[in-house]
Formats: structure tokens, sequence, C-alpha cells
């Protein structure tokens, strides 16, 4: 499965973008089964929803309204940060503002995968276009 979230407005000066949008919407050989949605993000209320069933009602009105406000209405980022709540110690009086941080999740996330798998990341991650899978894997010979 591959999921990706891009804002359109990005598309015309990012060039990966160019490349995935033209791959992904031109070519039904590339597409496959691919499906192509647009979706708009939750509003606050929708996320909040979402929150109290994902969470349970079990989180802090402070810690509900900074995880609505750091996902901006993000179905994924709104999961994902509750996922990591309702794993630890996030539901004390003692998490601060910055533990709810969407920045802050992703480090600790990243942070947390094997070294490979990160690494893996972090090349990608500078790459200015897409990058063939033999070049992936010299990279690590």
């Amino acid at each position: 499965m591959f999921s990706a979230n891009l804002d359109s407005n990005e598309i015309e000066s990012n060039s990966t973008l160019q490349h995935l949008n033209r791959a992904f919407t031109n070519d039904n050989r590339i597409l496959g089964n691919w499906r192509h949605l647009n979706l708009e993000g939750l509003n606050d209320e929708e996320s909040q929803n979402l929150l109290a069933k994902l969470l349970d009602n079990r989180a802090s009105k402070r810690a509900v309204e900074k995880i609505v406000s750091e996902a901006q209405g993000h179905p994924y980022y709104l999961r994902e940060l509750a996922r990591w709540v309702s794993q630890g110690e996030e539901f004390s009086r003692d998490t601060t503002e910055a533990d709810l941080e969407l920045r802050s999740f992703l480090r600790r996330r990243v942070l947390e995968l094997p070294v490979f798998s990160r690494e893996l990341l972090e090349l990608i991650s500078l790459a200015a276009q897409p990058v063939p899978l033999s070049v992936v894997f010299a990279s690590w010979y």
C-alpha cells in the first residue's frame, strides 16, 4: 500500500510531486488499481468527534484542542497523534504543549525506526526527485 499526503498548491514548485502527479494521473499502466482521492480536511468539530472516538474520551480538553490544532483537520495526523497519546502517560497533567506538537511526534517516530528504515527515509527525503530502487540499494553496499 502506498499512501501520500500532499498539498496540491505545492505541485508547481516541487519536481518530485510533478513527477508523481503525472505518473498517477496520466498512465493507467502505472496506476493499476490506484485510486486518486481528493480529500478535504475535517473541521474542528469533526476532528474533535474523531478524537473522542479514538481516545475513548479519556484525553483532557487541552490535549484534544492541541491535537486538533496540530493536525489541522488531517485524519491521518489525528489518528497518529491519538495513537501516540493513548500509548503513554500523555493523559496525565504533566503533559506539556510541546509533547503534543506534530513536529515533536514525527521526530520521535523517526527516531524509533530501525536504523535501515531511518537511513532510507533520510535518503529519500533529501532527494530532489524520485530515486530509483537501484540507487537506494546501492547506497548500502
